[in-house]
């Protein structure tokens, strides 16, 4: 399972990105909404292939200052046709907003999750500080950290049973680093796997549009750097994304 793309950021059309990814073997996608258009749209394409694309709604961090409109958010968490609250959270490296308004952007969303009881993704660049005194409040939120790009360390000061950590394909290209050091230490309950397309390709789709079907490089990477054997691996970390997600056992491809 890809647990985070972004399909209507994908210039090839759904057509041929579904058909790929399950010559590739996946069985499902969660396409992950950053605005609320984009979030209206990534509805659509779980209406289209309801067994293959599930789709979550959330503002990002980045667009916080341009999109506020929680209203409609909320009407889209109403209609019952998500997952998953986000991408929301933190973003202090661009710095396309003020902290403030991304904090309050963040905390409404948050909010909401509480509201419906849904789970959330998190975007967590340059903010860890901030990521842990917030998370630190809501223990009882099933959260996952996209993209993680931070510390053992770090990943082990916020932990608990409702907190996960999914890796792109930038793991393929280190030989060491902390983020390297994560994925082979982490608890494997605690991991999902994702492309985040089009964007980070793993290391041996270098200078392609990445695409869901690509994520069995991440999981072949991580099967090599791990003590577990590798079915374990894969069958683990499929339980976790469905776990997490609430998608039922098996999808038909």
């Amino acid at each position: 399972i890809d647990s985070h793309c972004h399909l209507y950021h994908c210039k090839d059309s759904l057509d041929n990105l579904i058909t790929r990814a399950k010559e590739a073997g996946l069985r499902h996608c969660i396409n992950i909404g950053i605005t609320v258009d984009s979030s209206r749209k990534a509805i659509e394409s779980h209406l289209l292939y309801p067994n293959f694309i599930s789709a979550t709604a959330g503002i990002h961090p980045c667009d916080s200052a341009s999109d506020k409109d929680f209203n409609a958010l909320e009407q889209l968490i109403k209609e019952g046709n998500i997952v998953a609250l986000g991408e929301m959270g933190l973003d202090y490296y661009r710095d396309y907003a003020p902290k403030d308004v991304q904090l309050n952007c963040f905390e409404t969303q948050i909010a909401l999750a509480e509201r419906y009881n849904l789970p959330i993704v998190i975007h967590n660049r340059r903010a860890d500080d901030d990521i842990k005194a917030i998370l630190k409040n809501i223990p009882h939120i099933k959260k996952v950290l996209h993209c993680y790009a931070s510390s053992l360390e770090f990943a082990e000061s916020i932990m608990d049973e409702n907190t996960y950590f999914s890796f792109t394909g930038q793991v393929t290209y280190a030989k060491k680093g902390k983020t390297l050091r994560a994925c082979k230490h982490l608890p494997l309950n605690r991991i999902m796997i994702e492309t985040d397309s089009p964007y980070l390709s793993p290391k041996s789709k270098q200078g392609q549009a990445n695409e869901p079907a690509f994520v069995g490089e991440i999981l072949h990477h991580i099967q090599q750097i791990r003590d577990e054997k590798p079915a374990y691996i894969a069958s683990s970390i499929e339980d976790n994304t469905r776990e997490f997600f609430n998608l039922k056992k098996k999808d038909p491809l």
